[in-house]
């Protein structure tokens, strides 16, 4: 998937807060991709970043022992409370499957309070990790949550290429006396919407066959 998701844009303008940015959904929203992408424009911009998967159990095993650990595979920032000449250079991280954690709010917790301003966290988890027993720490004023969706139809158009045809949808629900010569092929594509919805992988599968299985 090339093409970005609405929340992405909100997402790289929290870019600046110190806050946590937490982006959740349901599986195969695209939480990952989304994750990748915002690497991607990080990397372009010649921030510090480092993406890291909490799949990966060697990592797992590392943080559960203590969430410093983490600086095993990402370089550590400055510590905000010491003192230090000169503007820090501020690390992103992301990492994805936040919910693997064996304890995810002391984990985020730990390291907001230890590093805050130096240390960006953008992370992903899924849709229940957020109200799991294991979540003990409700991060207020450290976080601010993102919740990926499956495609509303407009951002369906979108990735069908057929980003035009809003502007139409926008005259059809603003005057009900507008006859769209459009109307045909936004009916088609309405009906395909309703019938296999907006997950990602399935708006973006053009074989039918594969769709339907994608899809059941």
């Amino acid at each position: 998937m090339n093409k970005p998701r609405n929340l992405f844009r909100e997402i790289t303008n929290h870019f600046p807060s110190a806050e946590y940015s937490i982006i959740t959904g349901a599986r195969q929203t695209g939480k990952t991709t989304l994750l990748h992408q915002l690497y991607k424009d990080l990397t372009t911009q010649n921030r510090a970043v480092f993406y890291i998967s909490f799949e990966n159990t060697e990592i797992l095993s590392d943080i559960n022992n203590h969430p410093e650990n983490i600086f095993k595979y990402a370089l550590r920032p400055q510590n905000p409370l010491y003192e230090r000449e000169g503007e820090p250079e501020r690390i992103f991280l992301l990492i994805d499957e936040i919910q693997y954690a064996a304890n995810p709010s002391n984990f985020l917790k730990y390291l907001y309070d230890t590093y805050q301003y130096n240390l960006k966290l953008i992370v992903t988890g899924s849709s229940a990790f957020y109200m799991d027993s294991r979540f003990k720490d409700s991060l207020a004023g450290r976080k601010k949550i993102f919740i990926l969706k499956t495609m509303g139809f407009e951002e369906f158009l979108n990735f069908k290429n057929a980003t035009e045809l809003s502007s139409e949808l926008e005259l059809i629900r603003k005057n009900k006396d507008y006859i769209s010569l459009r109307h045909y092929e936004l009916q088609e594509l309405l009906s395909e919407y309703i019938i296999f919805g907006g997950y990602p992988a399935v708006v973006l599968e053009k074989n039918i066959q594969f769709k339907q299985k994608r899809t059941f």
